[in-house]
């Protein structure tokens, strides 16, 4: 299936998810920030991991279809439109050549397929963030609330509401998706996948793999708690997480083979 991007507000472009990772050679990940949703979306128009997903963040885009099939879009905060009829952000809808789709989203992900078949919605309700948990270099428990500032991109978010520290940088060391850096100002940043591969700004933490794609999903202007958790709490989070997404999956299977 082919599709063009008329118009577009804010960020939105391809996503490879399984692309061969290039962190080491300074080159980021650059896969969908909301993976949870990337997956969900591949999952309703039947393909794999290794398909590329279109990824709208804090914004929108207007698309029109080259070719038949079905789209799978899965997201936060907004609508999808196919010629002017409004769908659910968790949906997969058939379209032929020539058809117009509208999405605006806090963050979304479509994913494409070549089958056909009647509009069906997903039956799944997306975590919205209102703390984010990470784990901490040391023992030091920490909890702060902070605000989400409008500099917002797939290369990170500034977090407003702590007090500076004129703390020393750092020699570069390497950074991760999640990590968050303390500035001087007091700002923090936290990395997204076409952030930075080095830095020098001293490290309060990385955020925990389960909340990892809750990051695309903050609202800017929002208040936020940030939660250091110890590894084990880190590791029962995901294990949880991925249990949830799984029995959604197996829920999927079973309303296809019906």
């Amino acid at each position: 299936m082919s599709f063009e991007v008329i118009r577009q507000f804010g960020v939105a472009g391809w996503r490879q998810l399984d692309s061969p990772p290039r962190r080491r050679f300074g080159v980021p990940v650059g896969g969908p920030w909301d993976t949870e949703s990337a997956h969900l979306a591949r999952m309703l128009v039947g393909v794999g991991s290794g398909e590329p997903a279109f990824e709208v963040l804090q914004g929108s885009a207007e698309i029109q279809l080259g070719s038949s099939g079905i789209l799978g879009i899965v997201g936060i905060d907004g609508t999808a439109s196919l010629n002017g009829k409004e769908y659910p952000l968790a949906a997969r809808i058939p379209v032929v050549i020539g058809d117009k789709l509208s999405i605006t989203a806090r963050c979304a992900c479509l994913a494409i397929g070549t089958g056909s078949g009647e509009p069906i919605k997903l039956d799944w309700t997306p975590v919205l963030p209102s703390s984010l948990r990470f784990l901490t270099p040391g023992s030091t428990e920490f909890m702060q609330t902070v605000t989400v500032s409008r500099a917002f991109s797939r290369s990170g978010v500034r977090l407003e509401g702590i007090a500076p520290q004129n703390l020393p940088e750092l020699p570069s060391e390497p950074s991760s998706v999640g990590a968050i850096q303390r500035t001087p100002s007091g700002e923090l940043i936290v990395i997204g996948p076409d952030g930075p591969t080095i830095g020098g700004y001293p490290k309060l933490g990385s955020v925990i793999e389960a909340d990892l794609p809750l990051i695309p999903r903050l609202k800017i202007g929002q208040p936020i708690t940030l939660r250091s958790v110890t590894w084990s709490e880190a590791m029962t989070a995901y294990a949880e997480r991925h249990k949830e997404l799984s029995a959604i999956e197996n829920l999927w299977k079973l309303s296809q083979s019906v």
